[in-house]
């Protein structure tokens, strides 16, 4: 009689890199929200779906003693510090708070926050360490540097002869004209400028 054997590859459930032994239980909420707009009749028409994070609760164990497939449990030497061990790195990966990724049965999930961690240990089971973990996606934002060609500063001794022209344009005066010079020559002195001034001031007879 021939004998047929079947290899399945099972992924290593795990949460950042920490591989569980159990997950007992996977709840997924992947969740959307619609942006409701008021019209004419009364009623709301939603005109925008907003998908919101992703959301993942687990149920999951670790023995004191390490299972393998297909062969006879790994006792450790100290079964007490194995759940100690685990236990002190779920918590670190909590308080931590940066995004891991979160392998389960259904699909590996990047991104993943730990927002919740409970554990619930009784007479039956005070050797392992079952818990309760929840994960929130995070959208990952990356800024992005861009360089912004620029006109360089111009030298001091352009800015120096700059300033100077302007001042010098802002200083200039307008020569009067012939009436306006009577006006004034009249102003200052009493009295109109005889011909000879004028000829001298004008080049010509008044």
């Amino acid at each position: 009689m021939r004998t047929f054997t079947f290899t399945y590859d099972f992924p290593e459930k795990s949460i950042g890199g920490f591989v569980i032994d159990v997950f007992k239980e996977e709840k997924y909420n992947f969740a959307a929200e619609a942006t409701d707009v008021p019209v004419e009749d009364g009623s709301t028409a939603s005109d925008n779906v907003v998908n919101l994070p992703g959301e993942i609760q687990i149920s999951a164990f670790i023995g004191s003693a390490e299972f393998v497939v297909f062969d006879d449990p790994q006792e450790a030497g100290d079964k007490k510090q194995r759940i100690r061990t685990a236990y002190y790195e779920l918590l670190r990966l909590k308080n931590e708070g940066k995004p891991l990724i979160v392998v389960t049965g259904l699909a590996s999930f990047p991104n993943m926050v730990i927002t919740d961690f409970q554990i619930s240990r009784d007479a039956e089971n005070r050797a392992d360490l079952p818990f309760d973990m929840t994960f929130k996606e995070v959208v990952v934002v990356r800024s992005e540097t861009v360089g912004i060609r620029t006109k360089p500063n111009l030298p001091s001794s352009d800015q120096v002869a700059k300033t100077a022209n302007m001042g010098l344009a802002a200083t200039t005066r307008r020569e009067p004209g012939k009436e306006e010079w009577r006006t004034m020559y009249r102003n200052f002195g009493g009295t109109n400028p005889t011909k000879q001034e004028f000829y001298e001031k004008w080049g010509e007879n008044p």
